[in-house]
């Protein structure tokens, strides 16, 4: 993330207690943070009980407030996804912003006021998150804070929160750079979405017998700016009933919750999907309601977003191109694809000689790195240590190319895997497991 940077210093005196001075300061049209640090000099003059007290607030560009702390703090940030306490979690727009200084108290004769400016713009990279998760607010065990510390304490950088059939009562404030994304759970018996971006993305209520009354709540969200995606479609408990023929989403959930048996048919109806040529974005989303003693299921999997910045906007826009990449946990075995400058999610005219560069950071030793057309496998590798995996693989018709890596339980866990199993699905336990997916990538399309 590139950083420009200003100084500005400004020498208050007694003439100007109690009168707001304006410093004005230019944004360009890419900043997505600020970060502002201020000080004075002499705080408390020598031999004095009382200390100079110089207020600062924050205007943005059409002069409204942005959000004050007095003379509290000394550094300020502000974000689309983070601001510090006190200042409102915003864009930050291009134009004229004004940091305003008010000498409320001056007991020197002069204070030396200085102010140093950062701007930081959106950078491109792949970001990991969170894309499906629950609170109190619906059947989860968690409050959104404590949710959000939670994300913080895995490492992500956005989480979406879906409760059932309820919208974000209030949006929380976020940790240390969290990109918080409101969503909801549409949640029927014949299946659930997930409509994410809004803090209410419909009017009136959730509640319909049809799948035409859900059809008019999605269109009601997709026309305020919502993106949604179908759920667990393959779910032995929950999965989607209504036909998936008759409508478009933005993505589908191939991962939910621990890899098992569900989320195999899930994947094999996905990769059908892109073989009829249709684009449809993947993702993973752990579900998750609460941690069960000592197994943690928070942020498994994980959703890696080739974002262009970590704005909501930037993080969904990701995700609807296709951009995405699923691991285990947040920083389990991962997958990235390139063909020259063009990423997961682009579309390539395919000319004699091109390759796929598929890059594997984490191939732990057993596991098997698998890269797919629509015709079936065209490369494998097998892992005999752990180790980072490179290939270029040429191109062989016009489709697609996707990645994963498999893996086979063996063993110990083998047993606590079925053990699990009998827990949560007792009718898939005990059976015979096929290799199962440890990581997944959207494909890269070639015309």
């Amino acid at each position: 993330m590139a950083a420009r940077e200003k100084e500005y210093k400004k020498v208050l005196t007694k003439a100007d207690q109690g009168i707001y001075v304006y410093i004005p300061i230019e944004i360009d049209d890419d900043v997505e943070r600020m970060e502002i640090h201020y000080d004075y000099t002499p705080w408390q003059p020598k031999g004095s009980a009382w200390k100079n007290d110089v207020d600062v607030l924050v205007l943005d560009e059409k002069g409204n407030d942005v959000g004050t702390r007095g003379s509290v703090i000394r550094d300020i940030i502000i974000s689309p996804y983070y601001s510090t306490p006190g200042f409102d979690t915003r864009k930050i727009n291009k134009g004229t912003w004004n940091v305003v200084v008010l000498p409320a108290r001056m007991i020197s004769e002069e204070v030396d006021f200085s102010l140093n400016i950062k701007t930081f713009t959106k950078e491109k990279r792949w970001y990991k998150g969170e894309t499906h998760c629950h609170t109190h607010n619906s059947d989860g065990n968690l409050s959104y804070d404590q949710l959000i510390k939670k994300a913080k304490k895995a490492g992500l950088d956005f989480m979406f929160i879906t409760d059932h059939n309820r919208t974000i009562l209030h949006m929380p404030k976020s940790l240390d750079y969290l990109t918080v994304i409101p969503g909801v759970e549409l949640t029927y018996v014949n299946g659930h979405s997930n409509l994410w971006g809004l803090q209410v993305p419909y009017t009136g209520t959730f509640v319909t017998n049809e799948q035409q009354g859900y059809l008019e709540k999605k269109a009601e969200a997709e026309s305020k700016g919502a993106l949604v995606s179908i759920n667990h479609p393959h779910c032995s408990k929950c999965g989607w009933h209504w036909p998936l023929d008759n409508f478009d989403f933005d993505c589908v959930e191939i991962w939910n919750g621990p890899m098992r048996m569900d989320n195999m048919k899930s994947i094999e109806w996905w990769d059908n999907e892109l073989k009829k040529g249709r684009h449809l974005s993947a993702v993973g989303g752990s579900d998750f309601h609460r941690d069960y003693y000592i197994v943690p299921l928070f942020a498994m999997p994980t959703t890696h977003v080739l974002s262009e910045g970590r704005e909501p906007e930037d993080i969904m826009k990701g995700i609807k191109e296709g951009r995405t990449s699923m691991t285990c946990f947040p920083s389990s075995t991962f997958i990235d694809m390139t063909v020259g400058d063009s990423v997961i999610g682009d579309t390539v005219e395919l000319k004699e000689g091109t390759k796929v560069s598929v890059k594997v950071k984490g191939l732990r030793r057993g596991h098997v790195l698998r890269v797919l057309d629509q015709d079936g496998e065209i490369y494998s590798h097998k892992a005999k240590c752990k180790e980072d995996h490179v290939a270029e693989i040429p191109v062989r018709n016009k489709g697609y190319v996707r990645a994963e890596v498999v893996f086979k339980y063996k063993g110990i866990m083998k047993f606590l895997f079925n053990i699990g199993m009998k827990f949560l699905m007792p009718e898939q336990a005990f059976k015979k497991i096929p290799p199962m997916v440890f990581a997944i990538c959207s494909p890269i399309w070639f015309s």
